[in-house]
């Protein structure tokens, strides 16, 4: 159960404290504890119901179709992790099921975007991602209801899929948990330093928890908290629609 920030859980310190209680927060934390079983680790989160946060708001889409070799390989490191994630994050003997399906990722472009999706092909075969370019003629074989008059090219992924986020949060929790980590319920409103680091989190209860180390994984919200040690970063929320419907044509797209 997530403990009240107080000054119990303030006085005993911990290694590090992580800002942002979702996905990437828990992550963090259970990969911290898997490489040191005695590591002290506290995570805070200000949304314990998730009324607002983006991880149950993710579309689910598990895919290495990017642009940057970078993100193929944090792609081609973490897909593995949710092929196994039921073992990985048992508690007590039960497996969660969070639902991935190996389906399957397709993106498409229109005719100007070809040279784009080529370019983004290339490097994902390079990078080892297995992927299989499509003329429109043979989207249209595979999924003869598919529009695809105005389609330029497509590129699938086979091996990629989707899976159900609000299960992999609730997962990720009770494991982080289970392990012994502190879950808190708290808003952090201030990051004290020391010599030039991070060593307190002050919460809006008046808590201060020391700690060694910070990890922000606050998401859309990361440059609120950079700006309390005044730091500035370049990421900026974007407003971002999955699907679109055109009542008029009684089609859908899925924007690439």
């Amino acid at each position: 159960m997530p403990l009240s920030a107080n000054e119990d859980a303030a006085a005993r310190g911990h290694d590090v404290v992580i800002v942002g209680g979702g996905a990437v927060g828990l992550f963090v934390a259970y990969h911290l504890r898997s490489l040191d079983a005695a590591i002290r680790v506290a995570v805070v989160e200000r949304d314990a119901a998730y009324r607002f946060a983006s991880t149950p708001r993710a579309s689910g889409g598990v895919r290495r179709l990017f642009a940057l070799p970078e993100n193929i390989a944090l792609s081609n490191l973490s897909i593995p992790v949710y092929e196994d994630f039921a073992a990985l994050m048992a508690v007590g003997g039960e497996r969660p099921d969070i639902g991935f399906r190996r389906n399957g990722y397709l993106f498409i472009v229109p005719p100007e975007g070809v040279a784009n999706l080529e370019r983004n092909f290339r490097t994902q075969q390079q990078h080892g991602v297995d992927v299989r370019w499509l003329e429109p003629a043979r989207c249209r074989r595979a999924s003869p209801s598919m529009r695809v008059d105005d389609l330029g090219a497509a590129v699938l992924s086979p091996d990629d899929g989707w899976l159900d986020p609000h299960s992999v949060l609730m997962a990720l929790r009770r494991k982080v948990a289970a392990l012994g980590m502190e879950m808190i319920d708290g808003e952090v409103v201030a990051l004290s330093r020391e010599r030039g680091r991070v060593r307190s989190v002050v919460l809006g209860s008046g808590a201060v928890l020391r700690t060694a180390a910070v990890v922000n994984a606050t998401g859309a919200w990361v440059p609120q908290v950079c700006a309390m040690v005044g730091m500035q970063v370049p990421i900026t929320p974007l407003r971002r629609y999955e699907h679109y419907f055109e009542s008029q044509e009684r089609s859908s797209r899925c924007p690439t």
